[in-house]
């Protein structure tokens, strides 16, 4: 996990964990994540640097990610990692976003643990994140990013969260461009994509609005 820590949040993180003791509540997680979102806003209001405070509210969804993981057991899993895809991977979590994530396992899973993985994931909704998730294999990943455009690009903006961290190296090293999706071949795959994206709505109000999160 390898976003700045935050002096607000991480604060009021550790203040949370020493008067709630593993394994966390998603109810509990809930109301922190209420907490520190109106602290962002005031710090929004007060003028603070949006970029650092993106990253801030980043961390604080690692931590809290990163520590269910691990009390639901999945942080002994064998060549398992957990991975921040997206939005969320490049460290721009606004206070809607999708939290997006790959679950890399080095097999499929069985299942003690797809019911791990279904208890993981069921906290993040409880406590009312929008999940995003794939669960893959190494090969399935590498498989799927050499034909689907959106794929290698979500995994390009990947970014380590726990677990094993050599596994994520170890697609780190299979999407690199003489691996797979030269730097030309990219280019004009997304040029390609966005010219389909005018096309589709180069008439409508879609071309130029934004969506807000």
């Amino acid at each position: 996990m390898n976003t700045p820590s935050a002096p607000v949040l991480d604060k009021l993180y550790r203040a949370f964990l020493a008067t709630h003791p593993a394994p966390l509540q998603a109810a509990d997680c809930a109301a922190l994540l209420k907490q520190a979102r109106e602290q962002l806003n005031q710090l929004f209001e007060q003028g603070q640097d949006i970029h650092a405070l993106l990253h801030e509210h980043t961390g604080l969804i690692d931590r809290i990610a990163c520590d269910a993981w691990n009390c639901r057991g999945l942080g002994s899993l064998t060549d398992a990692s957990l991975i921040a895809v997206g939005g969320y991977g490049r460290c721009e979590l606004h206070p809607a976003s999708d939290i997006d994530l790959l679950i890399l396992l080095a097999t499929e899973p069985d299942p003690e643990q797809a019911q791990k993985l279904s208890a993981f994931l069921t906290f993040l909704w409880d406590m009312g994140l929008e999940v995003g998730h794939s669960v893959r294999t190494l090969e399935q990943c590498l498989e799927e990013a050499d034909k689907d455009l959106t794929v290698i690009t979500n995994l390009l903006e990947s970014r380590f969260l726990c677990g094993d961290e050599n596994a994520f190296f170890r697609l780190r090293q299979g999407i690199l461009p003489r691996n797979m999706w030269d730097s030309e071949r990219f280019f004009r795959a997304k040029l390609e994509e966005q010219q389909q994206r005018y096309l589709k709505f180069g008439d409508t109000a879609y071309r130029v609005e934004p969506n807000l999160k």
